[in-house]
């Protein structure tokens, strides 16, 4: 007498994962705000040089809070992580071809970067289940710091109107070190938060290293490409490793957002080359303080 055959559920088992990638919980209310939320943050990230991820975490995180569940920030961090990766390749593109990068400062700064985000991420993973409300909270605080000590520095310098005319590409002499500051912390902090390392590298750029805010920017989205690729697969196996949260959601997000974030990052990029400086420092500003206070009090 032969055994019965046990079915087989495999296929059943993936088109439950490809239903919940494709549509997340929330309903179409959901599903048609996570476009604009992408085209926001691709239009303000590319403009500003800085990870969508100060815009994609904070939005969800103000109108679904827990849609995946206490841990639901670290779902967030994956698609915020995916989408920042397929921004900031258009608008790396669109630097390079502005001529505004800083390749000496770029080959320095993209290892360690590269090495401290999966750090990031892994110590990001600490903070699970109920503790990632202490992660939000982390963040916020730093953010407004970087605020307070951005606006502080700004007033304390005195303009110097002639770095708008230094040419922004070529060889600016860079020392090791200074790759190794600007690209560390970028990546700690792209790697724990899920926002890119802009908020560190665009200020440090531009008041500690003295360069052209455009050139600040621009190093900054390319610097970002890398911080995100070291990171997906980093916060991918993080979120895999937690019981309650599901690595498939959060590409599931990031397959809506991303559409939108990639236009929107094409044409940010492009008013980076348009708007003036001092439009640009106060947007910089707005967002992130806007983005610590949300996470401070969430």
């Amino acid at each position: 007498m032969t055994a019965a055959r046990m079915p087989d559920h495999t296929a059943d088992l993936g088109l439950l994962l490809a239903a919940e990638a494709l549509f997340p919980p929330g309903g179409i209310g959901v599903w048609l705000m996570l476009p604009l939320v992408g085209f926001a943050a691709g239009a303000l990230g590319g403009a500003l040089g800085i990870g969508g991820g100060l815009i994609i975490i904070p939005v969800l995180l103000l109108t679904q809070p827990d849609l995946f569940g206490v841990g639901s920030l670290h779902v967030y961090k994956l698609a915020a992580l995916i989408t920042t990766v397929v921004v900031s390749v258009p608008a790396a593109i669109r630097h390079r071809r502005a001529r505004v990068l800083t390749p000496a400062l770029l080959r320095k700064a993209v290892p360690a970067a590269f090495v401290c985000a999966i750090a990031g991420v892994l110590l990001g993973g600490l903070f699970g289940g109920p503790q990632t409300r202490h992660l939000q909270r982390i963040f916020g605080v730093f953010i407004l710091l970087v605020v307070a000590s951005n606006v502080l520095l700004g007033r304390l310098t005195v303009p110097n109107t002639a770095r708008q005319h230094v040419p922004e590409s070529g060889s600016r002499p860079a020392r090791w070190w200074h790759g190794v500051l600007v690209g560390g912390p970028a990546g700690i902090i792209g790697g724990l938060l899920g926002v890119g390392g802009g908020v560190w590298a665009v200020p440090l750029q531009y008041l500690g290293l003295r360069m052209p805010l455009r050139t600040a920017i621009a190093n900054s989205a390319m610097l970002i490409v890398f911080v995100g690729l070291a990171s997906v697969p980093a916060q991918a196996w993080t979120v895999w490793r937690m019981p309650e949260l599901s690595a498939a959601a959060g590409v599931g997000l990031a397959v809506w957002i991303a559409p939108g974030a990639v236009l929107g990052g094409w044409i940010g990029a492009a008013l980076t080359h348009r708007l003036p400086l001092e439009w640009l420092r106060a947007g910089f500003h707005v967002l992130l303080a806007a983005s610590g206070l949300r996470l401070l009090i969430g």
